[in-house]
């Protein structure tokens, strides 16, 4: 018998490890596994965070160029010149800000390395692209660095590459919206939103109600422009009329047909599947708010909807008119 932790294999004539050997570097690299980080040990399992969504900021599928531009120190219409450090940006037109240059710089770099990390597509640039960019000043220490220095506000909406089909949509929707934007006083800003909510644009038009909801702007006057935006068929514009309809519902006039308003209404929502849960959802609180005389519609929907979680609301509904 060979003395030690090692016996030689009579079939493979190789070392092999004794039993006990085995049994403590199995425990051993156990202890070593529980020890490490869990960042280390769920790597391999590790899968990227649920993007942010931010109900209030995005009408589904259309995002609310107004509060974008607001919450940036510069919103500007591009073309990427040359990669160095920076992404170098010759300026074609400037929305808002204080910036006034032809040419800025962009750092993207380390926004796109933490997009990578998580899982994320990469931020990339390429001359000759346009951007419509939303972008805030860089700063260390709270100071701003350079005039010309800027990063995205946002990894995720700080940039709208502009494609040859439909990028004009989005200059124009700019101009509409910093046409409100600009104005000095209050009420001149809010009279622009307010007109901007019957926009052709639709871009221009989500924007639009989604600041009057935000805002608490309009009135029943404005409910046969909210019903001719849904007939668009976009979701997004119909889900922000849902939602400033059921902010006016409280004040609507004695006599006003709220029975004509609910069945006009209820007849613009893909209850069938054809318009989002998100969408249908917030319809249903919509109708609720109309009243009893929206129980009809209601009770369709109970009946009918695609989707079984929303007949149950709608069946929830009811339940709230014919309690006491």
């Amino acid at each position: 018998m060979i003395p030690g932790s090692l016996a030689l294999s009579r079939a493979e004539g190789k070392p092999r490890a004794s039993g006990t050997l085995r049994r403590n570097l199995a425990a051993g690299l156990i202890l070593v596994v529980l020890c490490l980080p869990l960042s280390y040990t769920s790597l391999a399992k590790k899968k990227p965070p649920p993007r942010r969504f931010n109900s209030d900021l995005m009408l589904l599928d259309l995002p609310d160029l107004y509060q974008m531009a607001v919450e940036s120190d510069s919103t500007v219409l591009t073309t990427v010149k040359e990669l160095t450090r920076f992404a170098v940006m010759q300026v074609n037109e400037i929305y808002g800000g204080r910036f006034r240059s032809p040419e800025l710089r962009v750092m993207y770099q380390a926004k796109s390395w933490e997009r990578r990390l998580d899982g994320y597509s990469s931020i990339r640039f390429r001359p000759g692209e346009n951007y419509l960019l939303f972008l805030s000043y860089h700063r260390e220490h709270e100071q701003v660095m350079a005039e010309d220095l800027f990063e995205l506000t946002d990894a995720d909406w700080g940039r709208v590459k502009l494609e040859a089909e439909g990028g004009t949509l989005y200059i124009e929707a700019m101009r509409l919206l910093m046409g409100a934007a600009t104005r000095p006083e209050v009420e001149e800003r809010q009279a622009v939103l307010i007109g901007l909510l019957a926009s052709p644009n639709q871009l221009a038009a989500a924007s639009a109600m989604n600041q009057a909801y935000r805002r608490r702007l309009g009135s029943v006057k404005q409910i046969p422009v909210l019903l001719a935006q849904m007939d668009r068929g976009i979701a997004g514009l119909k889900l922000g009329a849902a939602k400033i309809i059921r902010r006016l519902a409280p004040t609507l006039p004695d006599n006003l047909d709220r029975g004509a308003l609910a069945e006009a209404f209820h007849g613009r929502i893909g209850w069938d599947g054809g318009d989002p849960a998100a969408l249908r959802r917030e319809s249903v609180n919509t109708l609720l708010a109309i009243g009893p005389a929206a129980l009809p519609q209601l009770k369709q929907v109970a009946r009918s909807d695609a989707d079984q979680n929303i007949r149950y609301q709608a069946a929830v509904a009811l339940l709230d008119f014919e309690s006491p």
